[in-house]
């Protein structure tokens, strides 16, 4: 349970301030003095810092801070739970707070500093479930054996396109490293991507170390996802003739897009690409739902099961195609779909595509496909748009 309101608040306060004593102590307790980086109630009272409190009917269950360090980093401080409520999801609460507030303030960056002793370990498994990396000393820190440094990258806030096309309005939030014209991944299943794979969190850190040139995403609400992305002509058209068009009109895009999809809705761009050609510049295909009798006749229940397998056996059948682009296939080596995607890529491969398929360990979901975007969109990307 994890209701209660968080805000601003007051470290003087008599409750937080018994509070902000436990968690001093429990800081101090195992820290050499020298590595000892808690802050006391007056270096909270700092303009610099932003102090809050999370209270539940009046009563503290937990403590944070946020800390400015420039104009796009901010410094997580003063984390602490009460001891009777922990495990209820009180802290990751706070911390996610602390980031909405860190994004909403502008910053780009938030960092913290926390022990690497065996007492900090909950601390530590926390910061890294939320995204937080591990990362060298920042600001006055100095590397020290008794000291964890992680941090977190805030993508840019994306703009929100909306377009008109399948009898109902979709919402696409289109995320944006810089101004100009600029290259465009545009993806399926695109919030999912996002928040359980962190997509635009992957590009804003490819992009800053110059792996790729700058490039947008384009993040695809699913609709009615079983019957979109089931080799539908209709969702194709709009797809190509529609949806592409308007984001055209709202951002400034070059050149052709890159598309990109899971499962299904890996399906449905490899049949935008073939019914539509001219319309992409590159796929990126993460374990395709090709569905073919042989290996999958265990998914006949599917209502467009049929549909799929037409489509599939019309690709697998083709000796050539007029728009042969570079495609990027991953798939976990013990999927069910392994099968259908080497016919597949054998297919393309053999009608000119320049086609790869990694097979990597990670699962059918979000997590394992995370895993595969870097090193294989990367590659795929770089090549297409590569830094300058």
């Amino acid at each position: 349970m994890t209701d209660g309101e968080i805000s601003i608040d007051d470290p003087r306060a008599p409750d937080v301030g018994r509070l902000l004593e436990v968690h001093l102590a429990f800081a101090r307790a195992p820290t050499p003095p020298e590595d000892a980086h808690a802050l006391e109630v007056d270096e909270l009272l700092d303009p610099s810092v932003k102090f809050f409190s999370l209270r539940r009917g009046g009563k503290l269950l937990a403590v944070g801070a946020l800390k400015r360090l420039d104009r796009e980093h901010a410094e997580v401080k003063s984390m602490h739970t009460a001891q009777d409520v922990r495990g209820q999801g009180i802290g990751r609460r706070m911390l996610e707070h602390l980031v909405d507030v860190a994004r909403a303030d502008g910053y780009r960056r938030v960092s913290l500093e926390t022990g690497s002793m065996a007492e900090f370990a909950p601390a530590r498994s926390l910061y890294a479930s939320a995204g937080f990396e591990p990362c060298q000393p920042f600001g006055d820190y100095q590397l020290s054996p008794n000291s964890t440094y992680m941090t977190l990258r805030l993508p840019r806030r994306p703009e929100e396109v909306a377009v008109r096309a399948l009898g109902r309005t979709l919402a696409i939030r289109v995320w944006s490293p810089a101004e100009g014209t600029l290259p465009l991944l545009i993806v399926h299943d695109g919030p999912e991507y996002d928040t359980l794979a962190a997509l635009t969190r992957y590009a804003e850190a490819a992009v800053e170390r110059g792996a790729i040139a700058p490039f947008r995403v384009a993040l695809l609400p699913p609709g009615d996802r079983d019957e979109w992305y089931s080799a539908s002509a209709l969702y194709g058209r709009a797809l190509c003739n529609r949806i592409l068009p308007v984001l055209r009109e709202h951002v400034a895009v070059a050149a052709r897009p890159v598309g990109m999809g899971a499962s299904l809705g890996a399906l449905a761009m490899l049949h935008a690409q073939r019914a539509w050609p001219g319309t992409f510049a590159g796929l990126f295909l993460q374990s395709g739902s090709f569905f073919v009798p042989r290996f999958d006749r265990h998914e006949s229940r599917f209502p467009r099961y049929g549909r799929i397998v037409r489509f599939v056996r019309s690709v697998l059948r083709s000796s050539r195609h007029e728009d042969t682009v570079p495609v990027t296939m991953t798939c976990g080596a013990n999927e069910e779909n392994i099968h259908n995607n080497r016919l597949v890529a054998d297919a393309l491969a053999g009608q000119g595509y320049v086609t790869n398929l990694a097979e990597v360990s990670g699962a059918h979901n979000f997590e394992g496909w995370r895993g595969a975007l870097d090193p294989h969109l990367t590659r795929l990307l770089a090549n297409l748009w590569p830094a300058p």
